[in-house]
């Protein structure tokens, strides 16, 4: 083999890697330079100075950045089994109803066609005090005295968004999980059933084992895209009532889009990539197994 016949591999795959580069792993080595220095856009004629782990010292101390790291891991433990459980749920009832199966999952992808910022505002006008169509239907079933603030209580707001991502993304733990039984090979099912197994038992011990890649695969996508959430929580609540809704995401775009902070913010989007490869190489290790 020629030298021209051994760089034909390498040329069809520089695209991509230039690629990478420039969106990939120039960015991560800015960030990380970055984030040891001091940069503040408000003082555009002051350049980026040496901090040192001034930036990282202050965020050890930052309360607000620990509270969004709990309110992300509760919105994300919430939504999450939620959208499982319901998920799979459906899955396994629809692997059954063969009748009007495609239908009903056309019509529950709909949600997922949709922008988070038009999830956002359509459940908006849904949880609006005033003239929101769920306190009107709630009024009539259980009178005129029922009220609830749903994005302006602190104790509700964070339910609230919950409901949102679960109405529009459950549709897709429904279509993996549904898509994963319909692989399911169908000999042990027949033996089990011979055996006299129940259907709890073909559950436990043969579909839940069986489908143990795919659910986790689920719950990594999914685990991962919640703890990015940003759109439809800006547009439903802006992270309050004060800062009960405020996720990682909504407080790292405070800190660099409203206090311009940019040395503090690449130091904040450190320690977030850090969390998230935590919880990514947990599930990993998971799936492995």
């Amino acid at each position: 083999m020629n030298t021209r016949t051994r760089a034909i591999p390498f040329l069809f795959v520089t695209p991509s890697l230039l690629v990478l580069l420039a969106f990939g792993i120039y960015p991560l080595i800015y960030t990380i330079r970055l984030s040891f220095q001091t940069w503040l856009l408000f003082r555009p004629n002051i350049p980026p100075s040496p901090a040192g782990v001034a930036n990282f010292g202050r965020l050890l101390a930052d309360s607000q950045f620990g509270k969004s790291i709990l309110t992300t891991l509760v919105f994300m433990g919430i939504t999450l089994s939620a959208e499982f459980v319901l998920g799979f749920g459906v899955a396994l009832l629809l692997n059954v109803i063969v009748k009007w199966r495609k239908v009903f999952r056309t019509v529950a992808m709909v949600p997922m066609t949709l922008s988070a910022i038009v999830a956002a505002v359509i459940w908006r006008l849904l949880y609006n005090p005033d003239f929101g169509l769920l306190n009107y239907f709630f009024q009539l079933l259980f009178g005129k005295r029922f009220f609830v603030n749903w994005l302006g209580d602190p104790h509700v707001a964070l339910i609230s968004i919950c409901i949102t991502d679960i109405w529009q993304w459950t549709p897709f733990v429904i279509v993996i999980v549904l898509a994963g039984l319909q692989s399911l090979p169908v000999e042990p099912y027949e033996s089990a059933v011979v055996d006299g197994a129940s259907g709890l038992q073909r559950l436990v011990y043969l579909t839940i084992p069986m489908m143990r890649t795919t659910i986790l695969i689920t719950l990594l996508l999914r685990g991962m895209d919640l703890i990015n959430e940003f759109d439809k929580i800006f547009g439903m609540t802006f992270g309050g009532p004060g800062y009960k809704t405020q996720v990682v995401g909504l407080y790292l775009y405070r800190v660099g889009f409203r206090f311009y902070d940019m040395g503090y913010l690449a130091a904040l989007c450190l320690m977030v990539l850090i969390f998230v490869m935590v919880i990514t190489q947990i599930l990993i290790r998971l799936i492995r197994r």
